[in-house]
């Protein structure tokens, strides 16, 4: 997936808004192409950045017993990610429950953010989505909200405390 390029839309067609969108558009595309356009929103950087400082302060007030399971926020983020529904998920039959917990074992071996869960010989394995800047600003704003209102559930405030 490339990066987007601005253009206006003149009524008729949308063109790269300077030279350099179109440069960025003639090494993405192949004259003639048809390509999709969606819109894409940007993502307020002050948005962005208070999100990363609101979950490590709240990760810091973290109850003890909740803390001690996750090395950084950045493992408690990842974590709330997959526990407020934004994950993609591998469910695997593997034959047997050592060979599923095996695979889970191998699965965390390969992210150290992944989630698994064996029930018998099946093992599924959670990753959180990512919120880098290709994710939506409509989807980050949302998985912000869930994730911050998640925090805000576990260390005993209103969202709007631990935002501020």
């Amino acid at each position: 997936m490339s990066a987007p390029i601005e253009c206006a839309w003149d009524g008729k067609a949308f063109t790269p808004v300077s030279p350099y969108w179109v440069r960025k558009a003639e090494k993405e595309f192949a004259a003639g192409e048809i390509v999709h356009l969606v819109q894409h929103e940007p993502r307020s950087m002050a948005s962005h950045g208070h999100y990363f400082a609101a979950v490590e302060a709240g990760f810091q007030n973290l109850p003890d017993a909740i803390k001690e399971r996750f090395p950084t926020a950045e493992h408690f983020r990842k974590y709330a990610l997959i526990k407020t529904g934004w994950f993609n998920s591998t469910e695997l039959a593997v034959g047997s429950n050592a060979a599923a917990l095996r695979v889970a074992a191998f699965a965390k071996a390969q992210d150290e953010y992944a989630l698994a869960v064996v029930q018998g010989s099946v093992v599924t394995i959670f990753t959180a989505k990512t919120q880098s800047f290709r994710m939506g600003n409509k989807d980050f704003q949302k998985s912000k909200s869930d994730v911050l209102e998640y925090l805000a559930s576990l260390i005993g405030v209103k969202p709007a405390e631990l935002a501020e």
